[in-house]
Parts: structure tokens; C-alpha cells; sequence
């Protein structure tokens, strides 16, 4: 059930149950109405709902779990599609979590920041008005209707992050900001508390309250120390003030957050600041100038690197 070249998310006999169950025009589990957002529910469908058909019971009954695992699989893999002209995104990533956490897959770590470099782009696949009526295939379906379906089987905070995510590229910020605070209500999970302060700082950002963005990538960097995209937005702003004793004090956990994947978070990182600086969207300030010429080539790598965009 995949419209490239991926591997299979679904068995083939789930799959088949599942373009059966959406073919039906009747279906009540796998419509999804064109405004996703009076759809969504934290509450899972119950097998004993009047008007299901003999399929969705069994899905529901079943292959409940592996059904929503397979849709929001989809949604990392359309989330990790994404590409628009004058920006690079990072796909949200997912990996084992450390034993404290007590989950075996979670989020790693909200890494979709700066998600519009102009205020001219436009996302190509803008999809909130897609129908996501019962006979489209499952992966014509976009992100937040997957992420709707997944719900449905199997209520999870990493589901609120699919829909906040596609909200955001939508600059629906008022819908993005609802996903995510249903993930800091509704978990204890450090990783996943993570992503959504991250992604809500994002949201703060965008809607210009600069303080309420810090404070929220502050937290998100507290909760997941290893979180680059919190550290890095962080710093950002640090440098931007010009807190020298902020930067030196801190330092050493940037680099914690970023060394593992260096290539993958540094680099896009500061290839989205030259992005939104050459589109006007920020400038260096005084201080950052004077900061960087001062301390420049006291830090490590990481750090020198991220200060070479404030040149």
C-alpha cells in the first residue's frame, strides 16, 4: 500500500483487508471527512460500534495494533517526503529509546523546524481539503487523515504529532498548537514530550512570540538532552541576544545534542538559516556580529559552524 518504491508497510492479507474495508461506500471506519479536524478524536473505535462491517470488526478486533502502526509508518514515510523550493526538512525520525523511557519506539526528536523559509512558499502538497472519501486508496491519503485512521485503531501521542506536523505545513497554527498540547496532557513520555515542546516552539515562532518559542525549546532541549533541533533554535537565539555567558555555559551540551548526527541535524540546520536569511526572513543582530568576532574561535565545531552563519 504504497505509491513508491518502498518496501511494504502492510502483510499482504492486511492490506487486502484494508483496500476491501475502504472500498466500501458505507464504511464507517475508514471514511474520513474533508475537515480532518472534526474528525480527530483521542479515543479509539470499539468493535461493537452499530454499522461496522464483518472486515472493520476484525481489523478493529484482530490487527488492531499493527493496522496503526502500519498508518502512521505511512505518515512518517509522506512526512519524510516532504520538500518545498527554498527549504530543506528533515523527516521526523523514530528510533529505539532508552530503557528509561519504558517505550520500545518513540519519537526521537522533533527535527521539522523553520518549516517556511518565504512568505511566498507555498506547500505543493497542500492537502487539507483532499477527500478522504471511503474509495481513495490509503496512500493518496494525506497525513492528517492517515493520522486520523491511526487514531481510530490506536489512540498515540506519536499520531498527534503526525497531525500537528501537517497542520504546521499548512500554517494551520492554531490546529498544530492543539495537537501537540493533546501530547503534553496526555503523556509521560520524555521523548514525545520533547517533540511537542519542539514543534510548539515552532508555533510560537511563527505566530511571533518570540519568549513563548525560547521557553518552549528551553523545555524541549531539558526533556531530551540529545534533541539537536531544540539545542540548535535555542543557540540560535542566544546568539542573536548576544548571551555570551548563556553560550559558554552551555556549550558542552550543544555539542552532546548535535555529535551523533552531526550531518544530519548541523548541516540542514544552518542551511535553513542561509535560506531564511537570504529570503529577509532574519538578519544578524549588533550584538550576534560582535559576539561571534569575539568568541569565534574559542568553541568546538559544532559551535564554530553555527557561528559562521552569523558572518
Amino acid at each position: 500500500m504504497t505509491a513508491s518504491n518502498d518496501p511494504p508497510i502492510f502483510a499482504p492479507e492486511v492490506e487486502a483487508m484494508l483496500v476491501q474495508a475502504a472500498a466500501d461506500p458505507n464504511s464507517l471506519l475508514m471514511r474520513v471527512p474533508r475537515r480532518h479536524a472534526r474528525a480527530w478524536s483521542n479515543d479509539p473505535a470499539k468493535s461493537t460500534q452499530p454499522g461496522l462491517g464483518a472486515i472493520e470488526r476484525h481489523l478493529l478486533q484482530a490487527l488492531r495494533s499493527e493496522v496503526a502502526e502500519g498508518l502512521r509508518a505511512m505518515c512518517d514515510r509522506k512526512l519524510a517526503e516532504v520538500r518545498a523550493p527554498v527549504r530543506l526538512v528533515l523527516p521526523v525520525r523514530l528510533g529505539t529509546a532508552r530503557a528509561t523511557l519504558g517505550e520500545s519506539e518513540l519519537l526521537d526528536e522533533d527535527a521539522r523546524r523553520y518549516l517556511v523559509a518565504s512568505s511566498e512558499w507555498r506547500d505543493a502538497s497542500r492537502t487539507s481539503s483532499v477527500s478522504g472519501t471511503a474509495a481513495a486508496p490509503l496512500h493518496d491519503l494525506s497525513v492528517e487523515a492517515l493520522a486520523v485512521l491511526a487514531q481510530r485503531f490506536e489512540p498515540s501521542p506519536r499520531s498527534n504529532v503526525h497531525a500537528g506536523l501537517a497542520a504546521l505545513e499548512r500554517r494551520e497554527f492554531e490546529l498544530a498548537a492543539a495537537r501537540f498540547g493533546d501530547v503534553i496532557q496526555t503523556t509521560s513520555s520524555a521523548a514525545y514530550l520533547s517533540a511537542a515542546w519542539s514543534n510548539l516552539g515552532t508555533v510560537h515562532g511563527f505566530r511571533g512570540s518570540d519568549a513563548d518559542a525560547d521557553a518552549a525549546h528551553r523545555l524541549a532541549w531539558a526533556l531530551r538532552p540529545d534533541n539537536a533541533s531544540a539545542a540548535l533554535s535555542v543557540f540560535f537565539r542566544a546568539i542573536q541576544r548576544g548571551d555570551s555567558a548563556f553560550i559558554g555555559a552551555h556549550a558542552e551540551g550543544l555539542s552532546v545534542a548535535v555529535e551523533p548526527r552531526e550531518a544530519a541535524d548541523l548541516s540542514v540546520y544552518c542551511m535553513e538559516l542561509r535560506a531564511r536569511r537570504k529570503a529577509g526572513l532574519w538578519t544578524p543582530t549588533a550584538e550576534a556580529r560582535e559576539l561571534v568576532m569575539r568568541l569565534g574561535d574559542r568553541f568546538d565545531r559544532q559551535m564554530r559552524r553555527l557561528f559562521d552563519e552569523f558572518q
